[in-house]
């Protein structure tokens, strides 16, 4: 079972890293920004 998951984080890290660093994140600097961002966020998800 270990490796199962430990292949499965290998494979998404990539995809992972990119949501992490994501440049929206460095935009929120308020949170009048994060309450803008999550309103968006929901309704778009």
């Amino acid at each position: 079972m270990t490796i199962h998951i430990e292949k499965l984080q290998k494979t998404i890290e990539p995809l992972r890293q990119e949501i992490i660093n994501h440049k929206v994140y460095s935009e929120i600097k308020t949170i009048d920004d994060l309450n803008v961002f999550m309103e968006y966020h929901v309704y778009a998800v």
